[in-house]
């Protein structure tokens, strides 16, 4: 459902699916998470959880902290693709 959504541009989808592979056990992907919360943001989207009692994590920013540096170059590369696939071509002039 989320990816379908999240190919046809969708940023709102693009940070579920971003939520998926960082968090969903049998499908955890964090290069697929950071690639799908880098095309939320290009449009604006910043996916976070507000904390009962006050305060706000951008779980993108906690996602990073969880990488290895060689995930996070590999999750930089696949962001670029997705952002020039599924965020540029929907962008209104």
């Amino acid at each position: 459902m989320w990816k379908k959504a999240a190919t046809q541009g969708h940023a709102r989808s693009q940070g579920h699916l971003g939520l998926a592979y960082q968090h969903y056990e049998g499908f955890m992907d964090y290069v697929e998470a950071y690639a799908w919360f880098s095309a939320a943001s290009a449009q604006g989207r910043r996916p976070s959880i507000t904390w009962k009692g006050g305060g706000t994590s951008y779980i993108f920013d906690t996602l990073k902290e969880d990488m290895t540096p060689e995930q996070l170059a590999e999750g930089k590369e696949l962001a670029n693709i997705y952002v020039e696939k599924y965020v540029v071509p929907f962008q209104k002039d």
